[in-house]
């Protein structure tokens, strides 16, 4: 895994300030000789690996555990010690299991992973359980469980609140800044991206945390009280998702169908979703747009399931009546998937993902900002593909040419906006493309090679994959689309 220099300093730091803690909290800690604390220890860091494997992603790229709960709950009950070692033991052990397989990528990924994820964490508890004994707070294991209720759990609440708000802050912090350095985006808006979708379900969190804090001190076997609700709760929310990853999985093995009736419709989808992906990213809009976005890219034609096999499979011009039907596949592709949750918020960018920037597409004849701004992008990642594909009415334009094409279509037909963030991706590949190029060229020219072997080779000069295409264009006159056929159908 290549990471900036910025990112690898950065978990450096984090993973030096843990092992600072974890040095400052061993020679003080007395666990071993308090079979209750050490049972709590034990108990709480189980739980912490639990809740940690089994997280659930309530949205793009988000998952949440209860962890952060058992973190709270281990520093009310035993202070930074017994907060800090819960988290270091439940969190290092869940990381380990969880990151394995990222050994067969390379041991440094591994680790870096492991490092960062539980040092973090740790850090966050250490500072929370600061904050809660520089406000005053007591832990509760150590207290008469008669004296936790009344003005003992009011004057300890406050400190309670303070630790749960520092360790869900610099938690957030944390992943913030590797992810600013390691993806180029705004460290802002991650964390308001939490706060504007997460809220509710951090701050049921810091509640449970607290309760299971109380509970726990009076008796441990009041525990159960919290966790077996906590538990089946727990498992409905990763049946609910679960649900809802099959049926998003479902309407792409239907676009997927489309396969067997026309090839080019199946892995045409899967290309313009990750060429959409990338003009969003270099837009820089929020993650969970971005996977908006890709849902409806890799679903765009799946109202062509709906177009008789004449139409979409005709290798000529489309006549007037044709092209009308052929006009309806986006609105009966929205109509379709409209009243599904999981698609309601994309349905819009497969209805108008046909529409043009000045006016000219279709169904209703959309122009500028009245287009949904995903699908504008898709409509982007649409087109560029389907010109540099071989097509029944006309060969494929090579990548050169798409571009020109593109750069005459800006402000007309596409979002200049757009149309420059799509040309911009291209460039990055081609020089990209080009550095490997030079880099393979190099490392041949270095390999022990002996004259005779190169000769008894005797390899064909190699050209790039794309020179047979562009040759071909540049060869002949453009050609010119067929009537009743766009750009990207």
């Amino acid at each position: 895994m290549w990471l900036p220099v910025s990112a690898k300093v950065y978990i450096a730091a984090i993973s030096v300030l843990t092992a600072l803690v974890i040095s400052s909290i061993f020679p003080g800690v007395a666990l071993w000789q308090n079979p209750t604390v050490l049972l709590t220890l034990v108990v709480f860091a189980l739980l912490l690996f639990l809740t940690e494997v089994y997280e659930v992603e309530l949205v793009y790229h988000r998952a949440m555990s209860t962890g952060i709960a058992i973190c709270l709950t281990a520093l009310l009950l035993g202070g930074a010690s017994l907060g800090t070692l819960v988290t270091l033991l439940g969190t290092l052990s869940a990381e380990m299991f969880l990151r394995w397989p990222k050994v067969r990528i390379g041991f440094g990924t591994y680790l870096t992973r492991v490092m960062f994820n539980t040092g973090q964490l740790v850090l966050a508890v250490y500072a929370a359980a600061w904050v809660f004994q520089s406000l005053g707070g007591e832990p509760l294991l150590f207290k008469d469980p008669v004296t936790l209720t009344g003005p003992f759990f009011m004057g300890s609440l406050l400190p309670a609140l303070g630790a749960f708000t520092t360790m869900s802050l610099l938690n957030n912090f944390f992943v913030s800044g590797i992810i600013t350095l390691t993806e180029r985006t705004s460290f802002f808006y991650h964390l308001r991206f939490n706060l504007r979708h997460l809220l509710v379900q951090i701050l049921s969190l810091g509640v449970l945390g607290i309760l299971m804090a109380v509970v726990y001190a009076q008796s441990p076997w009041n525990l159960a009280l919290v966790l077996i609700p906590l538990g089946l709760v727990h498992l409905s929310l990763r049946n609910y998702m679960r649900l809802r990853e099959e049926a998003k999985k479902a309407f792409e093995k239907m676009a997927d169908l489309l396969a067997k009736r026309d090839t080019y419709t199946y892995e045409h989808s899967k290309d313009v979703a990750e060429l959409a992906v990338k003009i969003a990213r270099k837009l820089k809009l929020p993650l969970d747009q971005v996977e908006k976005i890709r849902s409806a890219a890799m679903i765009h034609d799946i109202g062509k399931i709906a177009i008789p096999d004449s139409i979409l499979q005709k290798p000529g011009p489309l006549s007037e009546e044709e092209w009308k039907v052929m006009k309806l596949h986006p609105v009966i592709g929205a109509d379709l998937i409209k009243d599904l949750e999981i698609y309601a918020d994309v349905a819009d960018i497969v209805r108008y993902e046909h529409e043009r920037w000045n006016g000219s597409g279709y169904p209703r004849g959309l122009q500028g900002d009245e287009i949904p701004l995903g699908a504008r992008i898709v409509a982007a990642a649409d087109i560029y593909n389907a010109l540099t594909t071989d097509r029944p009415y006309r060969p494929a334009y090579s990548p050169r040419e798409a571009q020109r094409i593109i750069k005459e279509m800006r402000g007309v037909e596409l979002d200049p906006r757009v149309a420059d963030a799509l040309l911009a991706v291209l460039e990055e590949e081609q020089t990209e493309a080009e550095a490997g190029e030079k880099a393979k060229a190099k490392a041949k020219e270095k390999s022990p090679t002996s004259r005779s072997d190169s000769a008894a080779a005797a390899p064909e000069p190699s050209s790039p994959p794309s020179a047979p295409a562009q040759s071909r264009s540049q060869s002949q006159s453009k050609p010119q689309a067929p009537a009743h056929r766009s750009t990207d159908e």
